[in-house]
Order: C-alpha cells, then structure tokens, then sequence
C-alpha cells in the first residue's frame, strides 16, 4: 500500500503545557508522574493542519488506527523511546492524529536535573517517500 505525500514539515513544535493528576503543573523540572503534553502542526506547501483537524485525524497507518506522525525522546545521544527501557509512558497518542501526545515520567530519570528532547517524525514510507522531522524541544526532568 502506497502512502500519498502529507506533509513537508512541522511548525510550532512545543511543550503545550505539564500536568500532575489532572491539575496544572508549573515547576521548572518535570517529577515523577508529571505528564508533558506536546504539541505540533503539521504544514504541506505552506497550508498548516491543525492536529483536531479531521485531514490529520484521516493520516493513518496500515491498521487504521495508528497515526502516521510519530514522536522519538531521549536525553542526550540515548533516544529512550522503543527502547525496552524508557522512564516514560505516552498518553493521548492518537488524539489528534499524533500532533499532541502526553509523556507521563514514571520513574526518576537519574541524579539531578536532566536535559530531555522530544521531537515529532513521519516515516517516509507513510508520507509518499519523504521523511520529516520536527524540531526538537526541551524540558528537564528529575
């Protein structure tokens, strides 16, 4: 199955906002079962498509379910996502065909304050042979 061209890049890549049992969070250093909510737009020659659009809703994998707009994290040269060890769970991943998923750190990351980056993706398999990557973004965790 061939997959069509849907975006050339991602704009506004941020940190949303941080969240702890459903309540704001606004410390500076994210702690153990603060969620991270992320935000991007995806944009195709300039027209941008917002994440609740049903455009983005319809840009779906193979099995009708995932989004084709991935997002990778780490901390440094370490990428933790897929990794079989990653101190954090996503949440809300296919709200909003992938553009404002949740990170929920479930363990503490190490001793101190550590820098961590997340960055939006799309493989180009799923978007007709061009693979894009959104800037990447930073917070600190405990």
């Amino acid at each position: 199955m061939g997959f069509e061209k849907v975006l050339d890049q991602f704009n506004r890549t941020k940190v949303a906002h941080m969240s702890l049992q459903g309540q704001a969070y606004t410390a500076d250093t994210v702690a153990v079962g603060v969620k991270v909510h992320l935000d991007t737009t995806p944009a195709l020659n300039g027209v941008e498509y917002p994440g609740y659009s049903e455009v983005v809703r319809s840009w779906k994998k193979e099995d009708g379910t995932s989004p084709r707009i991935e997002w990778r994290w780490g901390s440094g040269q370490k990428e933790f996502s897929n990794s079989g060890n990653d101190p954090f769970h996503l949440g809300s991943y296919e709200d909003d065909g992938g553009c404002t998923p949740a990170l929920r750190l479930t363990r503490q990351l190490g001793d101190g304050r550590t820098e961590v980056w997340a960055e939006p993706f799309i493989r180009a398999e799923y978007n007709g042979g061009l693979e894009v990557v959104g800037r990447r973004v930073t917070f600190y965790c405990d």
